[in-house]
This record gives C-alpha cells, structure tokens and sequence, in this order.
C-alpha cells in the first residue's frame, strides 16, 4: 500500500490482541479505512473481499450520521467470544457518530471487552475520554515522489495533495479536472471573462455553475489548487514586478476566500460568486 514513510514507521506498533484501541487519524481519501480492511484480512489470513462476511469481524462505517441505535449490532458482536481466532476486530467510523453514540460507545470501551480489538477511524472529532482510552496513529500526507508513481491524471495528482484514495476517485472526475485547470490558468493570467466561463459564472444552456454543480467540498480542492498554483508561480524569479504584485493581491484573496470556506458555518452559492467577483476585480 502507498503510505507515508512515517505513518508506516507507526503502524508497525500495531499489536492485534483484545482490549486494544486504536485511533486512525488523517483526512479523507488517505487511505486509512483501505489499510485497516487490508491488515485485518491479512492478521486473518483471509482475503480482503471475504472480510465483510468473516464472524470475528465488525465494521460500522457509513456517510450518514450514526446515532445510539446504530450501535446495537456492535454491542452483539461484543457479547460472543472470537469464532476462528485469538480475537475479534472491530472498525467505527468515529467521525460518523453523534455525540450520545460517541458516550455509548466510550461505556462499551470502558467495560472491557477483554476479547475484542478496536479501531476508530477519525478525521476530525471525537470525544477526549474516547481519545485518551486509544492509541492514536496519525496517517500523514503521501510523500510527492510516491504519488509520482500513482498512473492517471497529473492534475489529480496535483489535487489530491497526498491522499492515494481522493487522487483515484479525482481520475473518475475528468470534467472536473479540466474546469478546474481552466480556471487556475484564466487567473494566472488575469483573464477576468475565462474565470467566469470556467466556473460556469456567464450562463449557458445547459450548464450548472461550478459550485452547484460540483458543491463546497470539491470547491475547497479547486480553491487550494489554486493557492498551491499562484505559490508557484511566485516562487519563480519574473523581472515583471507590476504582475508578481498583481498575483500577491490575488493569493490573499483566495486565502482569505479558503478560511472563509473551509471554517464551517453556512456557506452558499452566493458566497462563492461574492469570492468569485472580488477575484474578477483583481483581475481587470
């Protein structure tokens, strides 16, 4: 599996025996849920495909918010001793708890299933007295030259900013990729009427605007690639001083743009246009 060099250095501390909680920490798409299916399977000596069905495993993993209910087949599953082996696995996606189901879950930690081996999947919360009970392993960004190796897109490489599973679900997104790239160039080059076609801004027939169509999240990945963009081109030595101040104007606008986005709270269409527009005004 392509992981970073770090992360691997702390994964080979992991010991499967009942009892223990791990916490697997790192944004999505890096990997973490693909390596605990795969060490699982392997501590098994089973296939990864079959895992979902063998009794000495659990997995509570879902997009939708898991509230007390949600819990009850992992509480069964705790009940039995282990089937095959020396223990039996379970792996919850944290983040997909609510909090009551986050202080259901710390009960079952605390009363000890001797038998049973847990691992959290987190990316962003989790209760203190959860976390204090787990063993945390921080999955780090893939190194550059490892996602060199990856085959697809460049430009998905370039967005997936380390993290192996968003770079190939961004390959399956190739009108995505382009509109993006087309974007990031009408601003490099201050082309105020490409920026607003790019995002779909000037309405055609046909054609959703970029943040309906593609909504907040995939925005932040367009947004970051761009700051990522404009520091490169900074980065390079230009005798043009007029457009390297022109460019340092843009990239605290769209810094500013990023934290407005990416801080929670409500964010909606009409936001981005207002970013959109402050950019265009740069621009001219």
């Amino acid at each position: 599996m392509l992981l970073n060099e770090k992360t691997k250095q702390m994964l080979r501390s992991m010991q499967f025996s009942g009892g223990r909680v791990y916490l697997l920490c790192g944004g999505k798409g890096i990997g973490r849920m693909t390596y605990a299916r795969y060490v699982i399977a392997d501590y098994f000596n089973i296939q990864m495909e079959t895992l979902l069905d063998y009794p000495d495993y659990y997995e509570l993993h879902s997009e939708k918010t898991l509230g007390v209910g949600d819990l009850s087949g992992l509480w069964t599953f705790t009940e039995y001793m282990p089937a095959c082996g020396a223990c039996k696995v379970a792996v919850i996606d944290a983040d997909a708890l609510t909090d009551e189901a986050q202080a259901s879950l710390l009960k079952l930690l605390e009363d000890g299933a001797t038998h049973v081996m847990f691992i959290l999947i987190l990316n962003c919360r989790v209760l203190d007295t959860i976390r204090s009970r787990c063993r945390e392993i921080s999955f780090l960004p893939v190194e550059s030259v490892k996602m060199d190796t990856l085959a697809g897109n460049p430009i998905a490489k370039d967005m997936a900013f380390g993290k192996p599973g968003l770079f190939y679900a961004l390959c399956e997104k190739e009108t995505f990729l382009l509109t993006c790239k087309n974007a990031v160039d009408a601003v490099l080059k201050f082309d105020r009427l490409r920026i607003l076609q790019s995002l779909h801004l000037v309405k055609e027939k046909d054609k959703e605007a970029f943040f309906e169509c593609y909504g907040k999240g995939y925005a932040l990945l367009w947004l970051r690639y761009l700051m990522d963009s404009i520091q490169n081109e900074l980065s390079k030595e230009s005798p043009d001083a007029e457009r390297t101040k022109k460019l340092q104007q843009v990239a605290r606008v769209v810094e500013i743009g990023y934290l407005r986005m990416s801080t929670g709270g409500s964010y909606s269409k009409n936001d981005f246009f207002e970013f959109v527009h402050k950019l265009c005004v740069l621009c001219m």
